[in-house]
């Protein structure tokens, strides 16, 4: 208790007294223990990871995970302060339906056709498989990923600031994360780490999977939760996390060049929007150099620049994005002759 107490840093504080021991009885007498308490409210508490070890001879003893804690703080208060500011990761601590949601609707909002700032969101689990799986299909939102490391003592906090660390860690937006280090997470026990079959229906379900490589933790493959479309379809055109994120480059870059060329705007003649045509291809033709997009020789046809038929004063672009996709999965066929 003293050692505890002198850590203010921790999230718990300590107090010795008698408490209920962990038994099958139906009424088990007190023993002499420690009654740990969260420092905070809400469900954050009983994510703190314990672990009981003992030393000395002559003593035994049995611990019970944290539990009790409920409710979290409400999120909507934040992201409407950070609205304007503008970013492109937000790390969220809180892995409830509830939460996730708002925080979906908050990166729909900003990365909009009217505010056209794009952004991620990324949370964490440590949870089993079916308890994951089934939040990540709840929130099904292309612009969040949950990142799972199975058994974990580290809190969904920790877990998703790794792995958001990892995430921008890329210059890239389109590089693939496979098999990229998280360093800081928790070796976990075997016992907890996922089966191969596993991990597959996590990336199916829209759930990130970690995985434990010797001593280190690896990511399998950053994916979003999105995975049916708003029919109740599978969809994965969006499974991958860094396919909004190239979307979200090439937006950018296409803005960058407009307001570049065409800082105010100018006459909109028809020489203007071949104008407007000819940057974009050259956009395009700069992304395929970076490997974001391919084949632009055959989607060129495809770009387009129109006059707007409602608003005489607009034009609207339309520009074909072939994202080069990352290799993910490799088979073999060995022949026997």
């Amino acid at each position: 208790v003293g050692a505890i107490t002198a850590r203010a840093d921790l999230p718990l504080t300590a107090e010795s007294g008698d408490v209920t021991p962990v038994t099958f009885e139906a009424d088990p007498p007190k023993v002499k223990g420690i009654t740990l308490t969260a420092r905070n409210k809400g469900t954050c508490g009983n994510e703190t990871g314990l672990v009981l070890t003992i030393t000395a001879d002559g003593i035994t003893g049995a611990m019970k995970p944290m539990a009790g804690g409920a409710g979290d703080p409400d999120i909507a208060p934040a992201l409407a302060a950070i609205f304007s500011a503008g970013h492109t990761v937000i790390v969220m601590p809180y892995s409830t339906s509830t939460a996730m949601g708002k925080l979906a609707t908050h990166l729909d909002k900003v990365s909009g056709p009217v505010e056209q700032r794009g952004a991620i969101g990324v949370t964490g689990w440590r949870g089993t498989l079916a308890t994951g799986t089934t939040l990540t299909g709840t929130v099904n939102a292309a612009r969040m990923t949950t990142g799972w490391h199975n058994g974990s003592l580290c809190s969904p906090g920790e877990i998703a600031a790794v792995y958001a660390a990892t995430l921008i860690s890329e210059d890239d937006p389109s590089e693939p994360l496979d098999n990229r280090e998280l360093p800081g997470l928790d070796i976990t026990p075997q016992s907890a780490w996922p089966m191969r079959t596993e991990e597959e229906k996590a990336l199916h379900n829209g759930l990130t999977p970690f995985r434990v490589q010797g001593s280190r933790v690896q990511l399998v493959r950053a994916i979003s939760t999105y995975i049916k479309n708003a029919a109740g379809t599978d969809d994965d055109t969006l499974l991958d996390i860094t396919t909004i994120r190239t979307l979200d480059a090439i937006r950018l870059a296409w803005r960058t060049r407009m307001s570049q060329r065409f800082p105010n705007g100018g006459k909109l003649t028809d020489r203007r929007l071949q104008q407007i045509r000819s940057e974009t291809l050259d956009v395009l033709y700069a992304m395929e150099r970076l490997e974001w997009v391919e084949d632009i020789d055959t989607y060129k046809n495809q770009v387009t620049v129109t006059r707007n038929t409602q608003d005489r004063t607009r034009a609207d672009v339309g520009i074909p994005a072939p994202v080069v996709r990352g290799l993910h999965i490799l088979t073999g066929t060995v022949y026997l002759y």
